[in-house]
């Protein structure tokens, strides 16, 4: 057994010209969730609708260092109304237990002015979990939530409102 593990060596010092790179099964273990693919999640993997027809995304992927990443975006086409959101996960493992949960504080756009629809992607959100509880991650569940419709008239808000985008846990 010895010779045919020592073999083995030597025929891979051969084939990687003397470069050895151990890598680990975990080294490949980053979950994501699966993007959406209606037109209006944008490339994002869960979306929310909210009442007067604005939209509330978010994305969520934990890698195998112990980091969960979390994008939220927010968008009105609304001169009257401007929209709030959270970002609220399930990390599970292969048996479905959950390995973590979290969500977002509440964040808010105000309505639009005149044209387009005003469309805000959050910066990145970074929580960190142990790196052995991120490798025991099989399935990621992400919910965008459309929470209230802040009103106002053409980009000036009457509710008021936050521009946070913190962690709740």
């Amino acid at each position: 057994m010895r010779s045919e593990l020592v073999s083995i060596r030597a025929l891979l010092i051969a084939a990687t010209g003397g470069l050895i790179t151990l890598v680990s099964a975990s080294a490949f273990a980053d979950a994501t969730c699966k993007v959406d693919p209606q037109p209006f999640a944008r490339g994002y993997c869960t979306l929310a609708r909210g009442h007067h027809g604005q939209w509330a995304r978010g994305t969520v992927t934990v890698t195998n260092d112990g980091k969960i990443h979390v994008k939220q975006a927010l968008e009105t086409d609304s001169g009257f109304f401007g929209v709030c959101g959270t970002v609220s996960y399930v990390l599970r493992d292969a048996a479905g237990n959950a390995v973590a949960t979290g969500s977002t504080r509440e964040t808010c756009i105000p309505n639009k002015g005149h044209g387009h629809a005003r469309i805000v992607n959050f910066p990145e959100g970074v929580r960190q979990i142990n790196p052995a509880r991120a490798a025991s991650v099989a399935t990621v569940e992400v919910h965008a939530n459309a929470t209230r419709d802040p009103q106002g008239i053409f980009g000036f808000t009457i509710d008021p409102i936050t521009f946070s985008h913190t962690w709740e846990e």
